[in-house]
């Protein structure tokens, strides 16, 4: 499967994807920082406008700190939903070899290729 052309067993692939999986997961760790830090710089103030947000169609936008909250918060609930997701799939198998922890993996994978 994919990276993983030479496994021989379930087991060599599921310490190959398990690798792969880790650096992924690192990706999506550094990719999450980055955009929480995009969203959580301040806006320059500019002499003769006021020092909060201008008013959208819907009201206010958020500051700075409330859209890096809000933004922790949709990781937070994206992490248990893909634990609940993942868990449940792997449940379906039952502890037979689909079970195992390349389920879980390619559940994880799966998921958060799809946003």
């Amino acid at each position: 499967m994919g990276d993983c052309l030479n496994a021989g067993s379930q087991h060599d692939f599921n310490i190959c994807f398990g690798k792969k999986t880790a650096v992924t997961s690192q990706n999506v760790k550094v990719y999450e920082a980055s955009v929480r830090s995009l969203l959580a710089l301040k806006y320059p103030k500019f002499p003769g406008l006021p020092a909060t947000s201008t008013p959208e169609p819907a009201g206010p936008s958020l500051t700075a700190e409330q859209q890096a909250t809000e933004f922790d918060k949709l990781t937070a609930d994206w992490q248990a939903y893909l634990n609940t997701a993942c868990g449940a799939a792997f449940h379906q198998f039952g502890g037979g070899t689909g079970g195992s922890i390349s389920c879980a993996i390619i559940c994880a994978n799966s998921i958060s290729f799809m946003t």
